[in-house]
């Protein structure tokens, strides 16, 4: 999982803030800067940085435009509108953590609400095997379960994937429930989501 960061950096004349994505791969912090950068040339000059975590969109506003007096409003929703209609694609990734939304019926009704925002559901995230964070992660078979339930009784836009972010940087796993019963040599039965076994036949190899 990709952590949204501001970077600070001291080089050899002044110091650089930047925001930046990291991962973290067991103890260890994995920052990728561009190449040429101010940041990479600070990192490699004071082998050294601070990383900053904040939810505050203006801190990262002002990190790219200078720009840090930013007018806001309280807002109960987050116009997504604007955004869509300008053309940009808006998509959530909602990350599964145990007691906090490890739900079918809570999910259900997120993922619907989003799409009223016009807001894609993408990624139902597993969570990664972060020291300390074991009382958070859930097992895998309760996000498959999960999705199980809610097949059927959501729409394809409103239904994300589950996803499972490898350890070691190995790239991301799409896990789901297994609904193929049998295969045989041109059909395969399948169950549906009501349970209903039902088979599929492969057309002719010669037409």
């Amino acid at each position: 999982m990709i952590l949204e960061t501001i970077v600070t950096t001291r080089g050899e004349d002044r110091d650089q803030i930047a925001p930046m994505g990291i991962r973290r791969q067991d103890d260890l912090v994995i920052i990728a800067p561009f190449r040429p950068s101010a940041t990479l040339d600070s990192l490699l000059h004071a082998r050294c940085a601070a990383l900053n975590f904040t939810d505050d969109v203006r801190v990262f506003a002002g990190c790219l435009t200078g720009r840090y007096e930013w007018p806001t409003v309280p807002a109960r929703r987050v116009a997504c509108n604007r955004l869509a209609d300008a053309g940009f694609p808006v998509l959530n990734h909602t990350v599964l953590l145990r007691g906090v939304n490890d739900d079918a019926e809570l999910l259900g009704r997120l993922f619907r609400g989003l799409v009223r925002l016009r807001v894609r559901p993408y990624y139902l995230l597993q969570a990664d095997p972060v020291q300390g964070t074991g009382h958070l992660r859930t097992p895998l078979q309760t996000g498959i379960d999960i999705l199980e339930r809610l097949q059927g009784r959501l729409s394809g836009i409103a239904l994300p994937k589950l996803i499972v972010d490898t350890p070691g940087g190995q790239g991301k796993v799409p896990l789901g429930p297994d609904y193929i019963v049998r295969r045989e040599p041109g059909k395969t039965r399948l169950r549906t989501h009501r349970g209903v076994e039902v088979d599929y036949l492969d057309p002719p190899e010669e037409l």
